[in-house]
């Protein structure tokens, strides 16, 4: 099977790829994957550029995880 086949979308620099609300890591949106860190997430509308800066994952919450 080749690779194209299992990329639901190209993220390229990630500036209009919405990172929860778009297809682009799985078979459907993370907010559906990870319904409870949606809820509590501060940045719903993000972009997966403006998560991911400078090689990490920056997620903010409305409250503590722990």
């Amino acid at each position: 099977m080749w690779l194209g086949n299992l990329i639901e979308k190209e993220v390229g620099d990630g500036l209009t790829t919405s990172f929860w609300n778009d297809v682009w890591a799985d078979r459907c949106p993370l907010k559906i994957l990870f319904p409870d860190l949606y809820a509590v997430n501060s940045q719903q509308n993000a972009s997966v550029r403006d998560i991911y800066q400078e090689g990490a994952w920056e997620l903010s919450f409305r409250r503590n995880l722990n």
